[in-house]
C-alpha cells in the first residue's frame, strides 16, 4: 500500500479540493492510504472525512515574513512572481 498526500494551502475555497476528490476516492478504492493538508479545515473537512481520509492543518502565516536568508528570499520572490493576482 501506498500513501499519498494531497496538499493544498493557498486557497480558502474549495475547487481545487473538490477536483482532487475523486482522484483520492479513487486511489483508496484500490487500497491507498489518502491523507490532505489544507488552508481551511472548517469546510475541508465536511468534504473529507466522510470519505475516511484524514486532514490536517496546512501552516499558515499570517504576517510579511521577513529577515529570510538571500537564497530564501530569492526562492519566495520568483514563486510570488508567478502567482495569480488575487482581488
Amino acid at each position: 500500500m501506498t500513501r499519498f498526500l494531497f496538499v493544498w494551502e493557498l486557497g480558502s475555497d474549495y475547487g481545487h479540493l473538490a477536483r482532487l476528490l475523486p482522484v483520492a476516492a479513487a486511489l483508496r478504492e484500490r487500497g491507498h492510504g489518502v491523507d490532505f493538508v489544507v488552508r481551511d479545515l472548517m469546510g475541508a473537512e465536511k468534504l473529507i472525512a466522510p470519505l475516511g481520509m484524514r486532514v490536517f492543518q496546512a501552516p499558515l502565516w499570517l504576517r510579511k515574513v521577513t529577515q529570510l536568508p538571500a537564497s530564501r528570499r530569492r526562492t519566495i520572490d520568483l514563486w510570488l512572481r508567478r502567482q495569480p493576482k488575487r482581488p
